[in-house]
């Protein structure tokens, strides 16, 4: 299936869907998930493409719970996503502040949605993201400091061009600005294009969690009880490919 063509300025600055393209795993970071418009519109382009990722890791800030109904209704306007709207709405209910994990696409599409105040929600990750879409407003130093601790060299970053006070903190915190991008036949410029490329090494003061991820592949666990079957199921989420060896008749025999 041809990819639909992305739209949104906003994802145009990062470089994808080209960038994702024969890559294991992609991960995402949406500092501001709003109505989910992003997310569906890449959602769509990945399950559209061929030769994209093998797994999309999409983790997204919201201030507060997403109203259900509204994410149905706009997920509706992407075709190629519309039929799996049950499988979304099955596994959205009973979203408190914290931490939330939604398994889709047959566990190759995970989001990961983050309630509650900005600064908390950064601190807490424990991922290193290829592409950071950037919220317009909430932003200082510090706020800053803790979102490139989640990115690596060369992380594409998406600035919203109302967001023109960020700039010099921008560049302080490692980042490099680039092109202006717009939509068709807009008279003005929506986002700035952007790209993690610290003068210094990153690389110094980082956590064991930035070390690359383990490249997927395929393993045999031996033993379907608990313990096996657990692993079973968490190499799978992460797209390996497992076989599960037992000598009994059925699992957790």
């Amino acid at each position: 299936m041809t990819p639909p063509v992305l739209q949104s300025p906003a994802i145009a600055a990062t470089g994808l869907p080209q960038a994702w393209r024969g890559r294991q795993c992609w991960r995402l970071l949406d500092t501001d998930f709003a109505d989910g418009t992003r997310f569906f519109e890449l959602w769509q382009a990945w399950a559209c493409d061929a030769q994209a990722a093998t797994l999309l890791h999409f983790v997204a800030i919201a201030a507060e719970v997403p109203d259900r109904a509204t994410l149905i209704a706009r997920m509706a306007r992407y075709p190629a996503i519309a039929a799996q709207a049950a499988e979304l709405d099955r596994q959205y209910f009973g979203l408190l502040p914290g931490f939330h994990r939604l398994e889709l696409q047959q566990q190759r599409l995970r989001l990961t949605l983050c309630i509650g105040p900005l600064q908390p929600m950064l601190s807490a990750q424990r991922f290193v993201a290829d592409t950071v879409f950037l919220a317009t407003h909430g932003w200082d130093r510090w706020r800053l400091k803790a979102l490139a601790r989640l990115c690596r060299r060369g992380t594409a970053l998406s600035v919203p061009a109302q967001a023109l006070q960020l700039h010099g903190a921008l560049i302080d915190t490692g980042f490099v600005l680039g092109p202006l991008v717009s939509d068709p036949g807009a008279d003005e410029a929506t986002t700035r294009a952007g790209s993690y490329q610290p003068r210094w090494d990153p690389g110094s003061s980082r956590s064991v969690w930035r070390n690359a991820p383990m490249a997927v592949g395929d393993c045999t666990v031996i033993g379907a009880g608990l313990a096996g079957a657990m692993v079973a199921q968490a190499l799978s989420r992460r797209a390996w490919q497992v076989r599960v060896l037992d000598a009994a008749q059925q699992p957790a025999a």
